[in-house]
């Protein structure tokens, strides 16, 4: 099961993206090439691919100021830098991540045991909405977790949503 050109040109053009049946041929045509799930011989891609696929398209949409239907200006500086720490029994990194960060996967750490991310946005400056939306594509955060963090009268608070928590702390 999965989508053809025709399918996937229409779903793109939906969501709001400029895409021509040719482009849509070059994406799966990319897709194939870089992860193999695609088959660019009958112009099909998998959902769990196309749903990546759009998770990036997003990701790229909002670090290009004037790209796609989010339309921005760069203020120059992040006012909310992001720490990032991955840990495990063994195991402590702790990082402050650049844009590659949204784009690629988690390290694995060394060691047997399961590892967390604790991804922490400051937000002792005024919260930076676009990088509060930025980790939320990047993780499929619940629209109703990111609208607590936007609501200044949200109690301190942890919410679960899947496999992902959300501490919301004033």
């Amino acid at each position: 099961q999965g989508l053809a050109l025709d399918e996937l040109q229409k779903a793109l053009v939906w969501l709001g993206f400029k895409v021509n049946q040719d482009a849509a041929k070059e994406v799966v045509l990319y897709l194939d090439t870089d992860f193999g799930s695609a088959d660019s011989h009958t112009c099909v891609i998998d959902l769990e691919l196309f749903e990546h696929m759009l998770k990036q398209m997003r990701l790229a949409e909002l670090f290009t100021p004037s790209g796609g239907m989010f339309q921005w200006q760069s203020p120059g500086v992040d006012t909310c830098p992001i720490s990032v720490c991955d840990y495990n029994v063994e195991v402590c990194r702790v990082s402050e991540p650049g844009q590659d960060f949204y784009f690629r996967r988690r390290p694995s750490l060394q060691g047997r045991s399961h590892s967390v991310r604790w991804v922490h946005l400051e937000a002792a400056q005024g919260l930076d909405r676009l990088n509060l939306l930025r980790l939320a594509v990047k993780y499929n955060l619940h629209p109703l977790s990111i609208k607590d963090v936007l609501d200044n009268r949200t109690a301190t608070k942890v919410d679960r949503y899947g496999s992902n928590y959300v501490v919301s702390v004033d």
